[in-house]
């Protein structure tokens, strides 16, 4: 009597022809191989590339009082594919290329044009970092300004930095007077670089260096362009 054919997972055996060996199909084999090699499911909805989340709110925004900035459409400079529209919420989803700083232009018709820049290792590993920013409508550009004692100058540009961690005093070539808040639920901005959260008002246009006492990481160089707010988180 012949052996019973073993059953091949994935696969139905009709009948035994004979007692050879029979060699598996090629796409079971590939499919196989898919099952054990393939991607890990914990690799997240970008695979190989940087999932970036995080919070793009009203620069009046707190906790108490949340508004996030909604259908603003944030795309990666030279990558026209890796684009998002905000969620209501102001949620951020979008996937990056790692190993190198992400350039990414923010743009929402009632908003001032912000550029955010960004390194994926700012928020590794993944989940317990996440960016939470502010852009400011173009409506309340002047009388911010106004409350600050700021004149802006529509041939320089501002930055904002995100400090995660404990705030360190910042610097920043371009020249700027600085002004701070403690965190994103603070509108009491004051004079100094030190801060959750630190404005550098009437930077001039081009590429400004951040620095700070010991490393940082993050990106430190940011393109500062007229009218627009460079924003960049860093810890």
């Amino acid at each position: 009597m012949k052996p019973a054919c073993a059953l091949l997972a994935l696969t139905a055996v009709a009948a035994c022809a004979d007692d050879a060996a029979q060699p598996v199909d090629a796409a079971v084999d590939a499919a196989i191989d898919v099952a054990i090699d393939g991607p890990d499911i914990d690799a997240g909805p970008c695979g190989a590339d940087f999932f970036l989340t995080g919070a793009y709110e009203d620069w009046d925004s707190t906790t108490n009082t949340f508004d996030g900035v909604e259908f603003a459409t944030w795309t990666v400079r030279g990558e026209p594919t890796r684009t998002f529209t905000t969620n209501p919420n102001g949620r951020v989803e979008l996937c990056i290329g790692r190993g190198h700083v992400s350039v990414i232009d923010a743009t929402q018709a009632d908003y001032q044009p912000a550029i955010y820049v960004t390194r994926p290792e700012v928020f590794d590993p993944p989940g317990l970092f996440f960016f939470q920013i502010k852009g400011i409508k173009t409506t309340r550009v002047a009388s911010f300004f106004t409350e600050i004692g700021v004149t802006p100058d529509p041939a320089r540009g501002h930055v904002l930095i995100q400090q995660m961690g404990t705030p360190r005093a910042l610097t920043l070539t371009g020249g700027g007077t600085a002004f701070a808040v403690d965190n994103n639920d603070d509108l009491t901005w004051a004079a100094g670089a030190t801060g959750g959260l630190v404005l550098f008002t009437n930077v001039a246009a081009g590429t400004s260096t951040l620095a700070t006492t010991g490393a940082i990481v993050g990106p430190t160089s940011l393109p500062v362009e007229a009218g627009k707010l460079t924003i960049a988180t860093i810890r």
